[in-house]
């Protein structure tokens, strides 16, 4: 097999790989969380299989608590309804 076709078969792997390092670094909305998150008032384990209560949730990932109440994104910081962090 020629060189120039591994790389071009490649290339478009690595290039995803590096895209979700950089967006996992920079825990943006794009970036994949494998860890477990918990509420941010009440310390409430959010469950592994989530269901989404708005379109943020839906096309971002993130819980909302059943305890509290409180939105929470993927990374585990409060957020309000467009996903915006919450200081």
């Amino acid at each position: 097999m020629s060189w120039i076709l591994i790389a071009k078969l490649l290339s478009p792997i690595i290039g995803l790989f590096l895209f979700f390092k950089v967006e996992n670094a920079r825990k943006s909305n794009l970036g994949i969380n494998f860890n477990r998150v918990h509420c941010p008032n009440c310390q409430l384990k959010m469950p592994i299989i989530r269901r989404p209560q708005n379109e943020f949730q839906k096309n971002y990932g993130g819980w909302t608590c059943k305890k509290c109440g409180t939105m929470i994104n993927k990374w585990g910081k409060e957020v309000d309804e467009d996903g915006e962090i919450i200081p």
